[in-house]
């Protein structure tokens, strides 16, 4: 290739190496990635390694050179070296309590340090090139001041680091970018700018891989890392990933030019070798010829000594190329074990990279089932939502979602594909109900199951989901308990991995949780329809006890003149009492079906103290667990309450004790309700109110034949026994 093709060539490389650069940056100006301290750590261990290496060796390389700006290259690297050594230490969590700064600034000011250092050097190496004079000869400067200088230089900035506190990097109240790093690239770009106007790199090796690193850190700095946000993000990874780039390019210059460097020794030693042989054959021919003129004696004694001398000097410049040889391809080994390790690193870096993107890819799927998930409430459009979006996020052939039936004790199933009935049952009566009973351990945790059809282990659940071969079962778990478990096979030998397992847990805990919301939905709706229900049996209740009131007044004034006014409101407050401690009684039971045993005590309590009652008048309740809706349970305690009244008032003026029994039993279709007194008996009674049927007892009559459908009797038996009898399955309902 021609000087201008290859001109032509590095000038589209430059180019496009840049504009490569910048088009990474526009895809990645979305990118949320997040790092991590290990990464981080280990690219800037990296690039110590690569920076101290090109350092030690580009001095060692051009030290015989009259230029300065080599040794201020290597100075540059060496410096920049061991600044990201210390960089990638304070990194390090374990010396973040003995420098007075925090983590965060160390770890930004102690970065910025060394590529500042860089920069500012390769700059200062185009500067020492400018000043020197047309014969290239160096400046009059002892190198070990400048060393001196360098060295002071960079222990002035250790200690401050050290010793010294540190302002922080970023100000987002102030700016969402890190402009500090943009000094930097600004001394990459000045120095870009004076190697191209040097002009070597049209043919020098080395500065053309240079000028490459100077666009990648210029890159790096001014795209990248002015542009990261916090710590550890993607452009802030970016951008120590390039510096990585940029080192390597100048190692690979650096190999390149050494290579070419000892290939022209290796050819200067072999010129003096043709040379020297050809005056040994001139000074042979000059002894045949002048072999007897003694005057030539001792000048041929003299060349001969100095073909000696030549010969000797070829020797050890053979052996001197000999070593440097050796010496190269040490350097070529070492070379190589550095590229293996580099390498290994990158494979590192792209399993974590692939890792990551792994994850990245789950916790999407995740968001997007919840989301799905959470469109609707209803149970069974969730379990069946939930099977399909499961089955093709996960990409299986045969999903199952069995779920605990707390009311039956059984089990919902549900499969995607639909399989038949006969096959439904087939998978419940399979091992799997044991795990998803809640009775095992093992249910607490995920089962994976492979080569089913070829072991003894579940061969009956394969054969029941249609032969499947890999199976993996994960416990549904909704606030710490087991509610059902997700089956997924596949016919696919080994599919499911442990690396699965992280993933498909988190998949059930999404699938649980919406499963456990629409149960709390639909409990919440049958609470709320159980409400409405007592309100409307309240505003019922209400409606009655108040038409019962009206009734109650309207039988006292039927009789008002045979009785005093006060007497009949007397009764009637009693009455009303009673009907108002029957309501405050069903309210208690939220007006739903009541045991018939606990009413009858309730009542009896309540015209007791209804009366003020002060005898001795005990009153016994027996009545088997009966429990009745509460438009009957209203009717029949309110004709109890009048019934055990009227013994209270009437069966005992005589005495001051006595006992009331009150029995209830079932007899076949009819509930029968007895209420027995020893007491003065019906005929002293009749006899004191003259034979007359008294309101109370009217009250009972209405109540028990028009509200219970039923019949009363009132007998003596040693007293007064009240017998009521109703239907159970009749009466007006609500």
């Amino acid at each position: 290739m021609t000087p201008d093709k290859i001109t032509i060539s590095r000038k589209a490389t430059y180019i496009g190496c840049f504009i490569s650069l910048v088009t990474v940056r526009l895809l990645l100006r979305d990118f949320t990635w997040q790092g991590g301290t290990e990464l981080h750590a280990l690219m800037e261990a990296s690039a110590s390694i690569l920076a101290l290496f090109i350092g030690i060796v580009t001095l060692m390389l051009f030290r015989g050179k009259k230029a300065d700006l080599y040794p201020l290259i290597g100075i540059g690297f060496l410096g920049a070296g061991l600044l990201d050594g210390y960089h990638a230490l304070l990194s390090a969590p374990w010396f973040a309590d003995l420098l007075l700064s925090g983590l965060p600034s160390l770890m930004s000011w102690s970065g910025l340090a060394s590529r500042f250092f860089l920069s500012v050097s390769l700059w200062l190496s185009v500067q020492a090139w400018r000043r020197e004079p047309r014969t290239r000869q160096p400046e009059k400067i002892s190198w070990r001041l400048k060393y001196l200088a360098v060295g002071s230089f960079i222990s002035l900035i250790v200690l401050i680091l050290a010793f010294f506190t540190m302002p922080r990097k970023y100000y987002p109240e102030i700016t969402a970018y890190g402009l500090e790093e943009l000094i930097p690239a600004v001394f990459f770009l000045l120095a870009f700018i004076g190697y191209v106007r040097k002009g070597l790199w049209k043919d020098d090796i080395f500065e053309h891989w240079l000028l490459l690193a100077l666009i990648i850190s210029f890159v790096s700095q001014a795209m990248f890392m002015s542009f990261s946000g916090g710590f550890f993000d993607g452009m802030f990874h970016a951008g120590h990933l390039l510096k990585n780039v940029s080192y390597f390019f100048v190692l690979v210059g650096l190999v390149i030019s050494m290579s070419h460097v000892l290939k022209e020794e290796a050819q200067e030693l072999a010129c003096p070798n043709d040379g020297a042989q050809r005056e040994v054959d001139g000074f042979v021919g000059l002894v045949i010829g002048t072999s007897q003129l003694l005057q030539r004696e001792e000048a041929r004694s003299r060349e001969l000594a100095q073909a000696n001398e030549v010969l000797q000097r070829e020797l050890a410049e053979r052996s001197r190329a000999k070593e440097m040889i050796e010496a190269h391809e040490e350097v070529e080994v070492w070379i190589l074990g550095e590229t293996a390790q580099l390498a290994q690193i990158n494979k590192m870096l792209q399993r974590e990279i692939s890792e990551r993107k792994r994850a990245e890819s789950e916790l999407e799927a995740l968001h997007g089932l919840s989301r799905q998930l959470d469109s609707t409430l209803e149970l069974d459009d969730v379990i069946e939502l939930a099977l399909v979006k499961v089955k093709g996020v996960v990409g299986v052939d045969v999903a199952v979602l069995s779920i605990l039936d707390k009311s039956s004790g059984g089990l919902i199933l549900r499969t995607d594909p639909q399989l038949p009935r006969e096959q439904i049952e087939a998978i419940v009566q399979t091992e799997l109900r044991h795990w998803i009973s809640g009775q095992a351990a093992e249910s607490w945790h995920p089962i994976l199951l492979d080569s089913l059809s070829n072991g003894d282990q579940l061969s009956s659940l394969a054969a029941a989901l249609g032969g499947v071969e890999s199976l993996v079962c994960v416990p549904l778990k909704a606030k710490g308990t087991v509610i059902g478990h997700l089956t997924l096979a596949s016919a696919k030998l080994g599919r499911f991995t442990e690396q699965d397992v992280p993933f498909l847990s988190s998949a059930a805990s999404v699938v649980a949780t919406a499963i456990d919301n629409a149960r709390l939905y639909a409990q919440t709706k049958k609470d709320a329809e159980a409400k409405s229900l007592l309100v409307r049996e309240l505003n019922h209740r209400v409606r009655n006890n108040l038409a019962t009131i009206v009734g109650l007044l309207s039988m006292e004034m039927a009789r008002k003149k045979r009785h005093s006014a006060e007497k009949a409101l007397k009764a009637s407050i009693e009455r009303v009492q009673s009907l108002a401690a029957i309501h405050n009684t069903l309210a208690q039971a939220e007006f739903r079906e009541l045991d018939l045993k606990r009413l009858v005590e309730d009542v009896a309590q309540a015209a007791v103290r209804g009366l003020g009652w002060d005898k001795k008048v005990k009153i016994t309740a027996d009545a088997p667990p009966l429990r009745l809706p509460p438009n009957r349970l209203a009717s029949l305690a309110l004709a109890t309450n009048e019934l055990i009244t009227n013994a209270l008032k009437h069966a005992f003026r005589t005495s001051d004790a006595g006992l009331i029994q009150v029995r209830v039993t079932e007899e076949g279709e009819e509930i029968r309700l007895e209420i027995r007194d020893n007491g003065a008996g019906i005929s002293t009674t009749s006899r004191k109110t003259g034979g007359r049927k008294g309101v109370g007892l009217g009250i009972v009559t209405s109540l028990v034949e028009t509200d219970l459908q039923g019949q009363f009797e009132l007998r003596e038996d040693n007293g007064t026994v009240a017998t009521i009898r109703f239907p159970m399955s009749k009466g007006p309902q609500i």
